[in-house]
This record gives C-alpha cells, structure tokens and sequence, in this order.
C-alpha cells in the first residue's frame, strides 16, 4: 500500500499516475491511502466517482479528523478497456477483496461521491449478504440510478463537460465551441489545456491520459444505466449528504431515489450542488458532518 500526505495538486496527481504512466498504474493495486491517520483508529474508504480517480476526495481528506485514515478506491487505467464488461457488481466486488489487505474481515465504513457512492451502497449489500455489513456507509450525493427521469447515453460534448467540472472546473469557465470541435481530439486537448493553466492538472499529465480517463467514464455510465434493475436492498445504516441545489435530471430530490432500496436511511444536507459540495467552502461542511456521524459510529461500535 501506498502512503503520502501530498502538499500540493501536482504531488497528489502525480502520486496517483496522472501523470500518463499509464503502464505503472495498470498493475498498480485500485487501494490509495489518501490519509494515514492514526493506527488504531478504523478507516474510511472512498470509492471513485465516474472518472475513475479518487483526486477528487483530497479535499475532503483534510477536512477529516486528522486520526482518521482515509482510503481511496480507483479505477486503475488500462483496465477494463471494454466497456461490456464493465460492471457495478463485478467492480464491487473487486473492490471488497482489495480493502480485505487493509481491514480482514473487520466491519468497514464505506462511501462515494456521485458514483462512487452507487458503487459503495453495492459493497454494502455484497458484504451484509457475507455477514459483515458495514457500520454505516455515506453517500456523497449519489442517487439511485432508477431515480433519474432517463439515463442516456451522454453524446461526447456533454461528457467533456462532466469530466471537465468532476476535474474542478466551473461550467463558465468552459468555451462550448472549443469543446463541440470536431477536429480530433481537440475537445480533449482543450480541456487537458484549461487544466493544467489551473493548476487542476501536472504539466506531465497527456492528451493520452486524459483520453483513456474519458474512455473509463464511458464505460462506467454504461455500468450505471446497466445497474438500474440491479439495485436490490440493503438493511444497514445509510446516510446520504444531499446537495441543497440538485440536478433537474432527477426525478427523486428528497431521498435521491434510497428510500425503496435501504431500510435504514438518513439524509443530510451540505450547501452547494452535485459538483461543489465536494469542494471548498461546501467541503469543510461535508466533512464536519461526516467527522459527527463518524465518531457517533465509533462509539456505538464500543458500547
């Protein structure tokens, strides 16, 4: 396993191969130690969202206590080059014998932002259904994927844009016609060009890079729509943090479509929408209130 506590944007991407080393990071173990923490203390696992990388949670990261280890959960490139056989249940799996390394067969603590959370609720089922449900598992704005009005499959313009704002751009900041480009790549080569001048991306980081994490993103909206009728139920603690502005997309906005799924639901919600939650400001509400439930687990486990 690896270990860092990054000091800047290109230290942590660079640490978690976005830097086009794209040979090193498809043999490289999914499991990402984002925070060491304090040994003793039970870890947080967070699986990545559609992108694959777990960049995502380095904010949140520092918002957690700093005893608690946090771990990240990616999508390795190279991996899984065909989409059809990509799948939430197949990638859930996989993911629960990876953090056995890190927890054996202990009760864990499990969540995900957008996807990742879809992913983790999957987790949950899998290991209750093995007699080690998880303690609570924290949904980070994920919706249940039947509670959409329809999940298509996005055109290449409007999956620039999602990659583009989960990689922490803001939808002004975008030129649409640079992105509907049609010359090759050139969608691509923009977007990897906005990045890096902010700072969002290593220089080191290529168009080839940034190709094959767009490829990983079709492939794991097809995994979603796939799941619709997969979802089942779960009877464990969930606890989803709500987006107080939501996507129009979603035809369930109180409950994110959870309700019929999980027995044991509770929602919380944290200023911003489906993108800036996970970052500063909203940030450091999202990890205050994941610190609280946290702690109220950790002391119900000792009771």
């Amino acid at each position: 396993t690896l270990l860092f506590q990054a000091s800047s944007v290109e230290k942590f991407a660079n640490y978690l191969r976005l830097d086009g080393s794209t040979d090193a990071q498809s043999s490289q173990s999914p499991l990402v130690c984002i925070k060491p923490g304090k040994e003793g203390v039970k870890p947080l696992f967070l699986v990545h969202p559609i992108g694959g990388s777990v960049f995502c949670y380095h904010e949140l990261s520092n918002e957690i206590h700093e005893d608690r280890p946090v771990y990240g959960l990616q999508l390795s490139l190279g991996v899984n080059k065909d989409s059809t056989k990509t799948q939430i249940r197949e990638m859930a799996a996989s993911y629960i014998e990876t953090i056995k390394d890190v927890t054996g067969n202990d009760a864990v603590i499990l969540g995900g932002w957008s996807l990742g959370g879809v992913i983790a609720y999957e987790m949950a089922r899998q290991l209750e259904a093995k007699g080690h449900a998880p303690e609570i598992i924290f949904l980070i704005d994920s919706a249940s994927p039947d509670s959409y009005e329809s999940i298509e499959e996005l055109d290449e313009v409007n999956l620039l844009v999602l990659m583009a704002m989960e990689l922490g751009l803001q939808i002004h900041q975008l030129s649409l016609p640079k992105l509907i480009d049609d010359s090759a790549n050139s969608g691509l080569n923009y977007l990897l060009d906005l990045c890096q001048k902010q700072g969002l991306l290593p220089e080191t980081f290529t168009d080839k890079s940034l190709e094959e994490r767009y490829n990983l993103m079709r492939s794991n909206q097809n995994a979603q729509t796939d799941y619709i009728h997969q979802a089942g139920s779960y009877t464990g603690r969930t606890a989803v943090f709500r987006a107080e502005h939501q996507l129009s997309i979603r035809q369930d906005t109180v409950y994110l479509g959870w309700k019929p799924h999980t027995l044991q639901l509770e929602i919380y919600d944290i200023p911003g929408d489906h993108f800036s939650l996970i970052r500063k400001p909203n940030v450091e509400t999202l990890g205050k209130r994941l610190d609280v439930l946290l702690e109220q687990t950790n002391q119900e486990a000792t009771k």
